[in-house]
């Protein structure tokens, strides 16, 4: 899945989660919270 707001990579069985909103200093937001939610299901 594609996130606008997060990169999601995935290694053996590390996953790395970074926050992609360098032009407001990654802060958060309504979007970004979802697609980290949404990430973390997506490895568990």
């Amino acid at each position: 899945m594609g996130y606008k707001n997060i990169k999601l990579e995935v290694s053996d069985s590390v996953a790395m989660l970074t926050f992609n909103r360098p032009e407001v200093l990654n802060a958060l937001n309504p979007e970004t919270i979802s697609e980290f939610r949404s990430a973390l299901q997506q490895v568990q």
